[in-house]
């Protein structure tokens, strides 16, 4: 089912508000960045996995800019 963005989407649907609390704030965070293109569990999903390669090749490329 499509929602109108990502509030909407972790507000209707219990599966994806559970998925969304699991990740990590900084995850949550960056994807609040987004909220408007994420409208389905689809597009979190891949939207959170994209974060999660972003942050890895972030601390593969500079093992010190995660560490704040």
């Amino acid at each position: 089912m499509e929602y109108k963005n990502l509030h909407e989407l972790i507000n209707f649907s219990h599966s994806s508000r559970e998925f969304f609390l699991s990740l990590p704030v900084n995850i949550q965070c960056r994807l609040h960045e987004r909220k408007d293109s994420i409208r389905n569990a689809y597009q979190l999903h891949k939207a959170a996995y994209a974060e999660y390669d972003f942050f890895k090749l972030l601390r593969l490329s500079n093992p010190d800019s995660t560490k704040k």
